[in-house]
């Protein structure tokens, strides 16, 4: 297993998904970095609050918008999902084209694909579920840590009771089954509800690569089109309808705090970057299969993947879990894409580069405008904030969409070497990123227990200073990445090569020892 972590993958592709291993770790620090700040705000709370919130808080300032930005890392997660999912199928059934018969999809393809996702995300996910209803608060048992007994927070639930409490010992079964956000079992993990709509999604992917594959590729992006715009006008209804503060901050506060609950944890809501990575893929295998077409130049390429991932799994970052890393990817290389294109191909790309990164930039910042109200229950009401109502309405309904098609293009790009995007696939495609790139899925299932350990150790309300939160965040960071070396090397890894052992088997293809 520390063999495996070790190793490298060769980076002589030129058509490579390397870039990933960057982005996966920088926006799982993202998220650690938010919550930082967020946690305690909507559990044991700060002293001085107002230095966070409007009208005079952090919130209000431009450089601080990267903080509530995390929130787009779970974006790009389920961008990352939708992607390499809807690549990795398509490459199976070009291999196997009897997994499109009847009795292939229903019998092979599709009931194979889930109980290897199935298996891969919850073996690891089922023993950090354990270990935070039974260890976790032992710790604190005595006052060692902090008073496992606590009433301290929002509606009592204590500090330690957002990691322990009595939710998950009764609807441990909704988070196994990736439902968590349909029976409503928020205070249980709720930081999994991205896992249970991640989930929910995949088991439509499946049904979309099959359209495309048998009605033809008009037929197929048409259904995504429309899938993905019923996606936009529920957002739009709901939020509208129920005069929702469309975000994530503010939409948990005040007296109508439903925004979570009702669009946020909700898969067909939060669908959006999911079917632009499927769609992401489906363009790039297309340019592939034409041999680059108009910029692009060269012959086709494939892309192998094998392991857990010939059944659609997440092993190796390949399939629908972004959050795993990506060694199963056998990357081949072929002829350079955007060859001998001239200043018009060049201008063409640094053009869409520049685009990606305002619409990306344009929703991560343009927040700080609604949060400069004159007091803060004016901010947490759709009809006195600074935003009109349609405004609100329109940006939650539409910036999941805008920084997943920014992040599209940019990615694409990047898969294809377009020029000027050098500097960008040497930064996130560099080798020392293919190690901490494993533990992301660890290291997002652990990060809200490091951060309830040391907040709860005071048992009292915090202090908010601009230094306590890079600290805290580099501190955050460094251990929960520690941690997750430790639980990816004697009980994720292991347990994933059961797992691809079991499935092989199965399979009848024997076993397989990366997963």
């Amino acid at each position: 297993n520390l063999a495996s972590f070790s190793r490298k993958r060769p980076q002589d592709s030129e058509v490579s998904f390397a870039a990933l291993d960057g982005l996966r770790v920088l926006s799982t620090l993202w998220v650690i970095l938010g919550h930082t700040v967020i946690w305690p705000l909507l559990s044991i709370g700060y002293d001085n609050s107002g230095m966070i919130l409007p009208p005079h808080g952090r919130l209000t300032e431009l450089w601080f918008q990267i903080v509530p930005g995390g929130y787009f890392a779970v974006d790009t997660f389920f961008w990352l999902s939708g992607m390499l999912g809807a690549h990795s199928l398509h490459a199976k059934v070009q291999r196997s084209p009897s997994l499109l018969s009847p009795s292939g999809f229903c019998l092979r393809l599709y009931p194979m694909g889930v109980l290897t996702r199935w298996l891969r995300l919850t073996m690891v996910y089922a023993f950090v579920l354990l270990f935070t209803q039974t260890w976790y608060r032992e710790l604190g048992r005595g006052g060692l840590l902090w008073s496992a007994s606590t009433t301290m927070g929002r509606g009592g639930m204590g500090c330690a009771s957002s990691i322990d409490n009595d939710a998950c010992k009764t609807h441990w079964w909704a988070q196994l089954l990736y439902v968590s956000n349909i029976v409503k079992t928020d205070s249980c993990m709720a930081w999994t509800w991205y896992l249970a709509c991640d989930m929910q999604m995949f088991l439509v992917l499946p049904f979309l690569v099959l359209i495309r594959e048998r009605a033809g590729q008009f037929c197929g992006w048409s259904v995504l089109a429309v899938v993905t715009l019923a996606s936009v006008a529920a957002n739009l209804w709901v939020i509208s309808s129920e005069k929702l503060v469309s975000d994530p901050v503010l939409g948990n506060l005040g007296g109508n705090a439903n925004f979570m609950a009702d669009v946020y944890e909700v898969s067909w809501m939060r669908a959006q970057p999911y079917l632009i990575g499927v769609g992401t893929a489906w363009l790039l295998d297309t340019i592939l299969a034409r041999g680059g077409g108009g910029l692009l130049a060269g012959g086709a390429r494939s892309v192998a993947v094998g392991g857990l991932d010939q059944e659609l799994g997440a092993a190796g970052g390949t399939g629908p879990q972004p959050l795993l890393s990506q060694d199963a990817v056998d990357e081949r290389p072929r002829q350079r894409r955007f060859g001998g294109h001239g200043c018009r191909g060049i201008a063409l790309a640094l053009g869409l580069q520049l685009m990606s990164f305002a619409f990306m930039a344009f929703v991560v910042l343009v927040p700080v405008t609604r949060y400069r109200c004159s007091q803060l229950t004016d901010c947490l009401s759709v009809d006195k904030a600074p935003w009109s109502p349609m405004v609100n309405a329109l940006y939650g309904s539409l910036n999941h969409s805008v920084w997943a098609l920014g992040l599209a293009c940019l990615m694409l790009l990047c898969f294809l070497r377009a020029p000027g995007t050098a500097w960008v696939n040497c930064l996130l495609g560099a080798e020392f990123w293919q190690a901490p790139a494993k533990l992301t899925y660890t290291a997002y299932l652990l990060h809200p227990l490091v951060l309830v350990f040391f907040y709860c150790q005071n048992d009292t309300s915090l202090q908010y200073l601009d230094a306590t939160l890079v600290s805290n965040f580099v501190a955050f960071s460094t251990v929960v990445f520690l941690l997750s070396f430790v639980v990816w090397l004697f009980v994720e890894k292991p347990m994933a090569n059961v797992c691809a052992q079991l499935l092989g088997s199965i399979a009848g293809k024997g076993g397989g020892d990366e997963a």
